[in-house]
């Protein structure tokens, strides 16, 4: 029997993602958390928050923790386990580095902006007020 390397390869790829020697974990105990985006006092209209947990943990590097901005600036935090899916609102406790990402129309001539803020943020409990401010833009 004849077997083709690119089928042998993808096999062992699948193989390899399953059998990573420890069970798909469930997602970490989450605390809601809830904020504003703002920049120069007023709401920033869209984007996305990322929070990456500081210091990063093996199991942390499989949790997707986001925020998406919603027009009036609003956001509520999610985490998303990347190997099972699994999401659910909130975050898990710790200190973060926050990178925002703008969402703004390419087609017309918006320029793509993506900022990590030089402040960390601490999430110990629920947060139904979380500010977030971005630096004033360049010109």
């Amino acid at each position: 029997m004849k077997i083709q390397p690119t089928c042998l390869g993808l096999t062992l790829l699948a193989l390899a993602a399953c059998s990573s020697g420890k069970p798909q974990a469930d997602l970490p105990p989450l605390v809601p958390v809830q904020g504003q985006v703002t920049r120069a006092s007023k709401p920033v209209t869209n984007g996305l928050l990322r929070f990456r947990l500081e210091p990063e943990s093996p199991e942390s590097r499989d949790w997707v923790i986001s925020a998406e901005i919603q027009p009036d600036g609003t956001f509520e935090i999610q985490t998303v386990h990347s190997l099972s899916q699994k999401r659910a609102k909130g975050a898990p406790t710790g200190t973060y580095k926050v990178t925002y990402t703008s969402s703004g129309d390419q087609t017309q001539g918006a320029r793509l902006e993506l900022l990590t803020l030089p402040q960390t943020v601490t999430i110990q409990s629920e947060l139904k007020n979380l500010q977030v401010i971005l630096p004033p833009k360049k010109s």
